[in-house]
């Protein structure tokens, strides 16, 4: 079989028997899907530590801080929200496409829990699936956030046979008006709820996943973040806010980018304030790193402070990130 053209996406150079596209004419006399890619996370006490053992294969980091982790998780019984909280996604996507007459059907597939991608590409191929349109679910880009599920789907499609469906994928969104507006109304519904913060008396700190200083820089993944956070901010009227950094892990000798968020919030003025707001517009839906790293130690953090602590929800199935998602797959048609 002749082979397509090799086509450079991000970092990683794809070479298949089929053309890798971004955007284009999807779904034109062809048998199409869209395919939400996300990154997993365990269900049950007996999934965590094979969940680990999967994310940190080839990656060294302190044992200590593998243990802490796995506390993390102990406390919640094992159960991650993140695969629930895709499927609701798709869920939404689904009745998105239903509303404009759109026979669209979507899947899940993750890079760290079931379905995986080599499963996902066996169901397609076993549906009859022609051209997949690829929505990763990454607010900001870089290697291990965006290019890595690229360089895994093609391991996976080609394990499963599959090399003659057509994939592309999102473009990054991170500025995308839906986006933002769907950010802001999250932080809106906090805002507008009884004994909520004061604005002139609140800290709103922004939230990513920290990552190596060099691959941020090569990718721009700070950038993004930072530029987002300015614009919620300033359609907010926010008086006073800033971007922090949590979840971090790897090397401790490695450069990581910085500030914590714990380190932020010691660092107020609590002459001045006396709230603060955690707003993880680097997260697109709920899962541990929301659930421990904010909701339990950045909380506990504030409340030692004696600031009273509150999160913005994440974006998670908001209708105009659906939106966002459906557009991107129809876009160019």
């Amino acid at each position: 079989m002749r082979k397509g053209p090799e086509k450079q996406f991000g970092t990683v150079a794809w070479s298949s028997d089929a053309e890798i596209t971004w955007n284009r004419t999807f779904g034109k006399n062809m048998k199409t899907a869209v395919l939400l890619i996300g990154y997993g996370g365990p269900t049950s006490k007996a999934e965590v530590l094979p969940f680990f053992q999967h994310v940190l294969e080839g990656v060294k980091i302190p044992q200590s801080r593998f243990d802490e982790v796995l506390r993390h998780y102990d406390r919640f019984d094992g159960v991650s929200p993140y695969n629930a909280n895709t499927y609701m996604q798709k869920e939404g996507l689904e009745r998105w496409f239903e509303a404009k007459g759109l026979p669209i059907p979507v899947y899940v597939g993750f890079l760290y829990a079931s379905p995986n991608f080599q499963n996902i590409f066996e169901d397609l191929k076993r549906d009859g699936i022609e051209k997949v349109a690829g929505f990763v679910l990454s607010s900001f880009h870089c290697y291990v956030s965006f290019d890595k599920y690229i360089k895994k789907l093609k391991i996976a499609r080609a394990a499963a046979d599959a090399s003659s469906i057509l994939i592309e994928f999102s473009e990054n969104f991170s500025k995308d008006p839906l986006f933002l507006e769907a950010q802001k109304e999250r932080v809106k519904q906090v805002l507008n709820q009884t004994g909520s913060p004061e604005i002139e008396k609140t800290f709103f700190l922004f939230s990513a996943h920290s990552v190596p200083v060099p691959m941020s820089n090569k990718y721009g993944y700070a950038r993004q973040f930072t530029e987002a956070s300015t614009l919620i901010a300033k359609d907010l009227g926010l008086l006073h806010w800033g971007c922090g950094y949590q979840s971090r892990s790897g090397n401790p000798g490695d450069a990581w980018l910085s500030p914590d968020v714990r380190q932020t919030i010691r660092r107020l003025d609590r002459a001045q304030i006396k709230n603060v707001m955690v707003i993880p517009i680097g997260f697109l839906c709920d899962h541990m790193e929301i659930l421990y790293d904010l909701d339990v130690d950045a909380r506990r953090c504030a409340e030692d402070l004696g600031l009273k602590y509150f999160r913005s929800p994440t974006v998670g199935d908001h209708p105009k990130f659906i939106e966002l998602i459906g557009n991107q797959v129809l876009k160019e048609q």
